[in-house]
């Protein structure tokens, strides 16, 4: 899953909104709760690749992709379990994510 958000901040000031909010961008997927546990997160220039794994209810599974902070747009990848999307539509999970990254942004 790939969502792909404008800006008009610096790359540093995204990147640190970022590393202060990263925890927050997730926990609040519309499978209720979540909390992140085994969490890796590497800078690499302006590109952060990450991966954790969230635990909702009954259900822990990995996460992992990449942030990318462009000088106008910030373009983040998610990898979700495919047996994920029988449970949580994708678009969802889509729509919850740009949200809080729009947030991060203003």
């Amino acid at each position: 899953m790939r969502i792909t958000v404008s800006h008009n901040k610096t790359p540093a000031e995204i990147k640190a909104n970022i590393d202060r909010s990263f925890d927050d961008i997730f926990k609040g997927l519309p499978m209720g709760p979540v909390q992140i546990s085994e969490e890796h997160r590497t800078w690499v220039g302006d590109t952060m690749n990450f991966s954790f794994h969230a635990k909702a209810a009954f259900i822990a599974v990995p996460v992992k992709g990449w942030i990318a902070v462009e000088p106008a747009q910030v373009t983040i990848e998610v990898e979700l379990p495919s047996f994920l999307k029988n449970f949580l539509p994708e678009e969802k999970v889509k729509t919850a994510v740009e949200s809080r990254i729009r947030g991060l942004l203003t």
